[in-house]
């Protein structure tokens, strides 16, 4: 196989390139790495140990920014980040959202406290951030509503690297049951038609680290 990923299970960078790639219908070799654990060939192709890394042909392209612009170059179709600039502009603003803001405040806040924490230093979590990141993640989700209403996707009417990155996110919180759906309707269509994508499926039947998901993740109507 001439096109490898080197990712990890549940980080979102990581599932949102996976996502954009089956997509867009290309075939790779998957190389699981371990989080907080870079293996020497990662290191190699990224001194940095970030994930994901992309190997096409003989090209290294580490960063899941970097990798959906580089995606979307060399396998235009589908289009993924739209068709003009305006609407490719929105596109690459709210990827740039989940993947810094989104990230920073609920992932850090409640997937990493309530798994990875544990997982990689073997210290429960702090209650304080949990408060701090149910906060957040409300606030993040009212803003979610709302685009969900205004547009059929997320950046307008067509499905795009928006949807991809939002999803990738909000699955590993919604894996822990943490997403109060029933307080964004429109939200949570949106997400039904995401989880219903066949490119999206196979992350629901994903277990994090031992610890099983919640009763609704693996369901396509819930």
């Amino acid at each position: 196989m001439s096109r490898v990923l080197y990712h990890a299970q549940f980080c979102p960078f990581s599932r949102k390139i996976i996502f954009g790639m089956r997509e867009k219908k290309l075939p790779f070799q998957e190389v699981i790495e371990e989080l907080g654990s870079p293996s020497a060939r990662l290191l190699s192709l990224n001194p940095w140990g970030e994930l994901p890394v992309l190997v096409d042909q003989q090209l290294v392209c580490a960063n899941s920014y970097v990798i959906s612009e580089y995606l979307e170059e060399v396998y235009a179709l589908p289009v993924l980040m739209g068709e003009s600039p305006a609407y490719r502009s929105e596109v690459r603003r709210l990827m740039s959202w989940f993947d810094k803001i989104f990230y920073q405040d609920v992932f850090w806040c409640l997937f990493y406290e309530k798994v990875l924490k544990y997982k990689l230093k073997g210290n429960p979590p702090d209650t304080r951030v949990l408060k701090k990141g149910y906060t957040l993640l409300n606030e993040h989700m009212d803003y979610v509503e709302q685009l969900a209403e205004t547009h059929h996707f997320l950046a307008g009417k067509n499905f795009s690297w928006a949807d991809i990155t939002a999803a990738a996110h909000i699955s590993c919180i919604d894996y822990l049951g943490d997403v109060a759906w029933k307080n964004f309707p429109m939200a949570k269509e949106w997400y039904i038609k995401i989880k219903s994508r066949p490119a999206f499926r196979p992350f629901l039947s994903q277990m994090a680290f031992g610890v099983r998901s919640c009763e609704h993740y693996g369901s396509l109507d819930f």
